[in-house]
């Protein structure tokens, strides 16, 4: 018989698994008719969560809390499900917060409710640098592990994927195939940047944009161009808020093509900014990939599943949950750990070609 999960019941619910985790855990911000859908699919399953949030003031059970900037991105929704999937493997319990909801950001109060509940143990991925005395007056004596970003909290195990080789991958691709006017994605969260002199700081001291995957995917970007010798050009950097990417790569796009009319190959921060791109040029009649090739990064469902389907750097989240629980499971079990960096791949598909003469 199938072991009943967590996410079995966010599936039959047709919610998040954090709306599930806030049901559970008998919080106030959740709408009564997703409260109403989970209680419903938890009685259906035959499921209770007798060693989860419900019961962790005195449980005997190893609970670990994930804090994510938002569940609804696919990248983050997909980490949400692999480190839920792999911890009910090794028996832990999940709690997960939601840091950044509604354009707000307040960390304290996520490590704050954390730290109220008591978890044994913390996966985090963060959006901007940490301040490290707040951190640690929660979190100074629990084991944690960064997820998805490098050199944030020193002393930290990080698990993270190469970024820098990715951005450099995807552009390097675009020059061989004779592009040379590249615009650039560059995804954050809110508006801590809004030029390319922003950025330059970052070029260099490339292990002070850790907390930046965006920013580490432009250090790549620029390295590929300096080794085939192609000028960088600030009217080609546009930036993108991942708290909305659709359409704000849809916006970035057209400010690009309303300025830089010869522009002919984008790489954009992640696969939802590259979908706005793709139809900002649908709706101004340029043909991708014929007169503007497009990459993406993740590699998500929708790369497969637009028209064209979308050339896209891969990284590979249930191996970034997997890494993140095993070393989690080690902290726990009282052994030191370092950090951990995992692959990217470029896979080209349909929406870049050689560039047309």
């Amino acid at each position: 018989m199938k072991n009943i999960t967590i996410k079995d019941v966010a599936e039959m619910a047709e919610v998040s698994i954090s709306t599930v985790s806030r049901v559970i855990n008998g919080r106030e911000n959740v709408a009564p008719e997703y409260a109403v859908r989970v209680n419903a699919a938890m009685e259906a399953l035959g499921w209770r969560p007798n060693s989860s949030a419900q019961n962790l003031r005195n449980c005997k059970g190893r609970t670990v809390g994930l804090i994510l900037p938002n569940t609804s991105d696919p990248f983050f929704g997909s980490i949400a499900d692999s480190v839920v999937s792999h911890c009910s493997q090794q028996e832990l319990s999940v709690i997960i917060l939601v840091s950044h909801t509604q354009g707000e950001y307040d960390e304290e109060s996520m490590f704050r409710r954390l730290s109220q509940v008591g978890v044994d143990g913390l996966i985090y991925c963060s959006i901007r640098e940490v301040n490290q005395e707040v951190f640690n007056k929660y979190f100074a004596n629990t084991p944690a592990v960064i997820c998805s970003r490098h050199d944030l909290i020193p002393g930290r195990p990080h698990v993270y994927f190469s970024h820098q080789k990715g951005g450099y991958l995807a552009t390097r691709h675009l020059l061989e195939m004779g592009h040379r006017k590249i615009g650039l994605l560059v995804g954050v969260f809110g508006n801590k940047f809004n030029c390319a002199d922003d950025l330059q700081p970052y070029l260099d001291d490339p292990v002070s944009a850790g907390p930046y995957s965006g920013v580490d995917k432009y250090i790549g970007a620029r390295r590929a161009l300096e080794e085939m010798n192609v000028p960088f050009y600030p009217e080609l950097l546009e930036f993108v808020d991942l708290g909305n990417a659709y359409q704000s790569g849809m916006e970035a796009m057209r400010r690009l093509i309303s300025r830089t009319a010869d522009i002919d190959a984008v790489f954009c921060s992640n696969d939802l900014s590259a979908n706005g791109a793709i139809s900002m040029l649908n709706q101004q009649k340029v043909r991708v990939p014929d007169q503007v090739s497009i990459i993406g990064y993740d590699n998500g469902l929708m790369a497969t599943c637009t028209q064209p389907q979308l050339s896209t750097v891969v990284q590979d989240t249930n191996l970034l949950g997997l890494e993140c629980v095993r070393t989690m499971k080690l902290l726990l079990d009282g052994q030191l750990c370092g950090d951990t960096v995992l692959d990217v791949q470029l896979i080209v598909r349909q929406s870049s070609c050689r560039r047309q003469m």
